[in-house]
């Protein structure tokens, strides 16, 4: 099993005793991702088609950092893994003290960085 995983990793350097491997980064869905494609054709990776409930939000002083890539292994916040592509966190406040609020998790909505409930179709979902 090991070999076989170690076989399908791209070699960096080679010394006399050991191999330093790249390790690809995996996203949330376990898939690879190419890098320098990301870099030059920005586009944000849609986590799901549905929006994340945010129970109890802190309001007023608590800044919140919003995924705009996708990348985050801890979605919807950002954890800085768009560092190397052309995306930036959105910051936002939550003004109001509200019981729940509805983030944003396939990176299309209008009212980013809450859900619009429309461009994923997470609406006609909940229909059904």
């Amino acid at each position: 099993m090991l070999r076989r995983l170690f076989a399908e990793l791209k070699v960096i350097e080679e010394r006399k005793s050991f191999k330093i491997f790249k390790i690809p980064r995996k996203t949330h869905k376990q898939e690879f991702i190419k890098l320098e494609e990301f870099q030059t054709k920005p586009e944000p990776i849609c986590v799901a088609n549905r929006p994340f409930i945010f129970n109890n939000p802190k309001a007023g002083d608590k800044k919140y950092f919003w995924c705009t890539c996708g990348l985050s292994r801890k979605q919807p916040f950002c954890d800085s893994s768009h560092m190397q592509t052309a995306f930036k966190p959105l910051s936002f406040i939550i003004q109001e003290d509200v019981k729940q609020v509805a983030l944003c998790l396939c990176k299309k909505s209008t009212t980013a960085p809450y859900c619009d409930f429309k461009t994923c179709g997470c609406a006609q979902e909940s229909k059904k």
